[in-house]
């Protein structure tokens, strides 16, 4: 497990951290020209054929991350901000929004 990760003890809240990170990416994306659906799952953005700039509606990415377990049985996800173009994400957090995991960097 190298780079940045966000840990937690249980699942719920991993998955509870991930949703708000989802909607910060979902938001992200649209800013940046791509079709963001809204799914049973969530939001969804739609990729785009690198060939014609065009919605590729076979391709949708629906979480930023899986959840993981590791070695500890901590539960983690990647932190956006190993992506340079996310480093910035927790300022797009929501007021009155909390985060229930911490952040590690390794």
């Amino acid at each position: 497990m190298d780079g940045h990760l966000i840990l937690t003890g249980t699942l719920e809240d991993i998955d509870h951290d991930l949703s708000i990170i989802n909607d910060i990416a979902a938001s992200w994306w649209a800013a940046q020209g791509y079709t963001v659906l809204q799914t049973p799952d969530g939001k969804a953005v739609v990729g785009k054929n690198f060939r014609t700039g065009e919605d590729d509606a076979q391709v949708l990415t629906t979480s930023w991350d899986t959840p993981q377990m590791d070695e500890n049985a901590s539960w983690f996800i990647a932190d956006p901000a190993g992506d340079p173009r996310f480093a910035d994400w927790r300022d797009y957090i929501p007021d009155g929004v909390v985060l229930r995991t911490i952040a590690v960097t390794k």
